[in-house]
């Protein structure tokens, strides 16, 4: 437990923000711990303990730190170069963070889209409401159901009016 980052650590789940982790990391990371030790502490799992060594290592400790702050977004052309030089060429995450700037746990979830739905699964998605969605066409209501809808409305438009009325005595 360290009262100064305001972490606790129950088991593998860190409860704590982010900076918190990633500085006790580096603490841990330079006093020498072993993996197993910061695994533990920190709630890691052996694939981010080699992320993050990783880019501390290509990126530099700043980097590091500020990595989970921005939400970068990458175009369909990197995102697929990425993924073709890991599958094709084998060439290694490090390699790949260091061409790119991508993270090794985001190029694992892109080449398992890639290996699932081919290049069409990196395309950019299309977000919001399809231009010219159709409404759901409005069913025909019985003759006397109408009529029944056609009477409350009229029914609260007379409401309103009367309430407005009673406004426009009670200012004067």
């Amino acid at each position: 437990m360290d009262k100064e980052l305001g972490t606790i650590c129950m088991g593998h789940k860190w409860k704590g923000t982010v900076e918190a982790r990633k500085l006790r990391f580096l603490e841990l990371y330079e006093d020498g711990a072993s993996y197993q030790e910061i695994m533990t502490q920190l709630g890691l799992d052996e694939h981010d303990l080699r992320d993050w060594r990783a880019t501390i290592r290509i990126l530099g400790v700043s980097r590091f730190l500020m990595s989970h702050t921005v939400k970068t977004t990458y175009s369909y052309e990197t995102k697929l170069a990425a993924v073709k030089a890991r599958i094709e060429d084998q060439v290694s995450y490090q390699d790949i963070l260091a061409a790119y700037g991508v993270a090794p746990k985001l190029l694992r979830r892109w080449c398992k889209i890639y290996s699932e739905h081919g290049e069409a699964g990196l395309q950019p998605k299309k977000r919001g409401r399809q231009l010219g969605a159709k409404q759901k066409p409005v069913q025909e209501l019985p003759p006397m159901e109408k009529l029944e809808l056609r009477i409350k409305q009229l029914e609260a438009e007379n409401a309103i009016l009367k309430k407005v009325a009673a406004l426009k005595d009670w200012r004067n």
